[in-house]
């Protein structure tokens, strides 16, 4: 029922309720007869009629009094009379606000229970609980009333009453819906109910029905400086910033004190939400200081302002305030703080803001381009970019901005040298730019000549291949090449070294390069390495023509040097290439040209001179191989005074005891002979000299002792050549004294001596040898061990031990190495054999590599003893000392030194 309909009707309910009271009266009155009774009535009555009529004057106390009167005069308490006496005492209490009034009304209610007015009690005790504010106890009596026993003044005050208390106890809907009820009735509280009604629904977020109510509201007199707060705060949130501005504006001159910063912040905000950013700040800056409190949400908004507006150290001070508390507020903070420090150059500060905003994941995007300024700003700073950029990576696998960090990531390690690390990143961006392809040429080419000095060869192969891949810079190119080629030589890989020096010989920027003529100097070597002599002879030839001759000082072990040219060792080689192809005129000339290569300043001591013994040597054998051995004897005694130390010491000497023989002077050779056997016991020369020296005793005519020298040699050296020429010399002499029957006797324990066999020796022999020769090692491997299980001493017992163990320790596993090393142990104990240099030294390098360190230390301190090859020395000193510092032997590491410094052994 609407509220009209309901008013009209309750004029009538009043008009009818009036007549009914007259009525009342009246039957009251004709009822009461008798001349006492209607007396006492009467005053009651008019007792009655005072309370109410001073009741309708407002005299409420008054009334009350009149009304307790009646109450006290009238004992049927069942009286009508009474009862509304009562009834008014109550409505008299309640007006004067006695704390009686509910009390009075309870006990009217319970008294009266059936009486029409008990309905009214109940609106008047929510009323006296409204007024209370007890809402909750006021809810409870007015939902009692039955709106039809309300008079139409009475309806519109319990609708917002009702309402009010449902407001406040937060029961919106129901508030909502009795505002609504006399909203638009003309009484006193229609105005409040769409207030109210209005906030409702603007807390629910129907702006245009709260918009209606606060502008019917806007020229009413009590709320005229209430509701225009509202209107503006609707216009902001229903972003109708242009409507907004144009009505706050105007308000805010006009606003009073308490409401001038809010409507500040709502006009700040409308210019901030439009993006007029300098605008918004007089306004936002205003509510702040006028404001009773800023809330982190003020700041950080008044900040981005300046921030925007390009006010970096204002937006700074503000910013900073925000971001106490880790949530997307501070992370935003934190975001365009790094960005103000950044305009302000404040790159340290900066980079900090970026790290914390990273370290929030409110906002991924913005939480990934931190931590991608982050990095970078590392970069720049040079504060621990490799961190920073390789975390970015890996957190970041996908993003777009993957391939920069990498870039950032290779500069890095490419400024601190660090090639592998920048290589291996380099390998993970797909779509490389040209710098990038640039870059990449270059890491790859230094990591190759990482890889290359740590002896890594086929890794650095790879390296130097990859930075083939991009050719930008054609220098680098040709050092590839040139590096790939020393890689190869230092793997035996000699075709491939020399393909790859020829291409670095025709690159385009080889020829301004220093290496350029290096490399006839490797070629030479590469084609003399493959017995390919007269190539050779051709590289080495083109070296020495362009080659300066300068001498090198090359430290020594110890302290001392040694003086080395690159060119006199070129001239050695052409001397040998010479020598090989058996021009030995040619191969004097050069040996002659590496001698007058040295300093006058340095001939006074010529034990400095690098391979300048070797020259002398050289020079004297092919002296000798001409006939000239007179020059020959000069050059190596010269040799042999100047030079004392050198491993070419019993080399000279057998060739003077040789040249002695040639010439016939027999006692000197076999002085010479006994000189090696005496001075030089593991020679390979001795089982050689004690040959030649009983060949030489037979000749002198002293048989015994030839016989003597003949039997030690078959009994030291077993099997060996010179074991078997020993045989021949022995049965001659006994054959020339008739005891042929004594050397039967003497060669029947003899193994190698047995003829019957010795076919089948050499043929299954010569079977594995053919297969090694081609290597077939596995094959190999096979026929030695078939002719070692049949002929386990026969005459190829040494070469067949050996090439087994050659073949075994390329294998490489355990067991292969194990069988090796027997093989190697083997040839060893058959002393003096053209094997047992290069056994001992492949013996110790396998012992070393099974980490065996002391008996490898065994082996490289008896290779020293017995080499006859520099290179052996020097790989026998090397191991002594590395095997004494694992074995933690350190004062004899320092012998091991001294004695290097004194025999100028030049290691590298």
């Amino acid at each position: 029922m609407s509220l009209g309909k309901l008013l009209a009707r309750e004029k009538g309910i009043s008009l009818l309720l009036k007549l009914g009271i007259t009525a009342l009266v009246l039957f009251l009155l004709l009822d009461k007869v008798g001349a006492q009774e209607t007396a006492q009535y009467n005053n009651k009555l008019l007792s009655y009629k005072l309370g109410v009529e001073l009741f309708e004057k407002e005299q409420y106390g008054a009334a009350q009094h009149a009304f307790s009167e009646v109450i006290k005069n009238v004992n049927d308490p069942n009286s009508d009379l009474r009862v509304n006496a009562e009834y008014y005492e109550a409505l008299c209490a309640l007006e004067l606000f006695n704390k009686d009034a509910e009390f009075l009304f309870r006990r009217f209610i319970e008294n009266h229970s059936e009486n029409p007015k008990v309905r009214t009690a109940y609106f008047q005790l929510g009323k006296y609980r409204f007024r209370r504010r007890s809402y909750t106890k006021a809810i409870a009596w007015f939902n009692k009333v039955d709106i039809y026993d309300l008079t139409n003044k009475e309806l519109s005050e319990y609708y917002f009453k009702l309402g009010y208390s449902y407001f406040v106890r937060k029961d919106i809907e129901r508030a909502r819906s009795l505002f609504y009820e006399i909203k638009d009735a003309n009484t006193k509280y229609s105005n409040p109910a769409i207030y109210y009604y209005s906030h409702i629904s603007y807390l629910n977020q129907d702006y245009e029905t709260a918009m209606k109510g606060f502008q019917k509201l806007s020229t009413q007199g009590s709320f005229q400086h209430i509701v225009p707060y509202y209107i503006a705060q609707v216009y902001y949130l229903q972003k109708k910033h242009e409507k907004l501005l144009k009505y706050a504006l105007p308000l805010l001159d006009s606003a009073n004190t308490k409401r001038a910063p809010e409507i500040s912040r709502l006009i700040g905000e409308a210019y901030y939400a439009t993006d007029k950013y300098e605008q918004a700040i007089p306004y936002l800056k205003r509510y702040m200081e006028e404001g009773h409190h800023a809330m982190r949400a003020d700041l950080y908004q008044l900040g981005y302002a300046y921030y925007k507006s390009g006010q970096y150290d204002e937006a700074i001070k503000l910013l900073k305030q925000v971001v106490n508390t880790k949530d997307e507020m501070a992370q935003n903070a934190y975001y365009h703080l790094a960005d103000c420090y950044l305009k302000a150059d404040k790159k340290k500060y900066a980079r900090y803001a970026f790290r914390s905003a990273s370290k929030m994941d409110m906002n991924k995007t913005m939480q990934e381009d931190a931590a991608y300024n982050y990095a970078k700003l590392s970069y720049d700073l040079k504060l621990t970019p490799i961190f920073a950029l390789n975390k970015y990576i890996n957190t970041y696998p996908n993003s777009k901005r993957k391939n920069e960090a990498l870039e950032y990531l290779v500069k890095v390690y490419l400024n601190t040298n660090n090639y592998k690390k920048a290589l291996k990143q380099l390998d993970k961006i797909d779509n490389k730019s040209d710098n990038l392809k640039e870059a990449y040429q270059r890491i790859a080419y230094y990591r190759g000549v990482e890889l290359f000095n740590d002896k890594k060869l086929k890794e650095a192969i790879s390296s130097f291949n990859k930075s083939q891949a991009y050719v930008y810079d054609e220098k680098i190119d040709a050092l590839a090449y040139y590096w790939k080629g020393e890689a190869y030589y230092r793997s035996e890989n000699y075709k491939q070294a020399i393909s790859n020096y020829d291409k670095f010989i025709y690159s385009h920027k080889a020829f301004s390069l220093e290496l350029y003529n290096q490399v006839n100097y490797n070629m030479g070597y590469a084609y003399f390495k493959q017995k390919d002599y007269r190539n050779s002879n051709t590289w080495f030839r083109k070296f020495v023509r362009h080659d300066p001759a300068i001498f090198q000082r090359r430290k020594l072990i110890g302290g001392g040097y040694g003086i080395f040219s690159r060119t006199g060792d070129a001239y050695l080689r052409i001397g040998d290439c010479y020598f090989i192809n058996n021009d030995f005129k040619a191969a004097i000339e050069f040996y002659n040209n590496a001698i007058a290569l040295v300093p006058d300043s340095l001939k006074g001591d010529m034990t400095k001179i690098i391979d300048a013994d070797y020259a002398h040597f050289q020079k004297g054998l092919a002296l000798g191989v001409l006939g000239r051995h007179d020059e020959k004897i000069g050059e190596l005694h010269m040799l042999l005074k100047n030079f004392p130390n050198t491993i070419y010491t019993d080399d000279a000497k057998y060739e003077l005891a040789k040249s002695y023989s040639g010439l016939e002077q027999v006692d000197s050779a076999i002085s010479w002979y006994q000189n090696i056997v005496d001075e030089h016991p593991t020679s390979s020369y001795v089982k050689k000299s004690l040959l030649n020296m009983a060949l030489e005793y037979n000749i002198k005519g002293e048989g015994e002792i030839a016989l003597v020298t003949f039997k030690r040699v078959i009994k030291e050296y077993p099997g060996s050549g010179e074991s078997k020429d020993a045989l021949v010399g022995l049965k001659n002499i006994y054959v020339e004294l008739g005891d042929v029957s004594v050397y039967l006797d003497y060669i029947k324990d003899l193994p190698f001596a047995n003829t019957t066999i010795s076919h089948a020796d050499s043929t299954i022999y010569e079977a594995a040898e053919t297969v090694y020769l081609k290597g077939d090692c596995e094959s190999a491997v096979a026929g030695f061990s078939e002719y070692l299980k049949k002929f386990s001493e026969g005459q190829f017992a040494v070469n067949a031990n050996f090439y087994r163990a050659e073949c075994l320790s390329k294998i490489g596993d355990s067991a292969s190495i194990s069988q090796s090393l027997i093989g190697y142990q083997y040839v060893l104990k058959r002393a003096g054999n053209r094997f047992t240099e290069k056994s001992l030294a492949r013996s110790a390098a396998l012992l070393y590599e099974t980490k065996d360190y002391e008996k490898a230390l065994e082996s490289y301190l008896m290779l020293e003893k017995i080499a006859e090859y520099k290179s052996n020395i020097i790989e026998a000193r090397i191991g002594q000392m590395q095997c004494n510092f694992l074995l933690k032997d350190y004062k004899f590491m320092q012998s091991v030194l001294r004695s290097a410094n004194r025999n100028n052994c030049n290691l590298p």
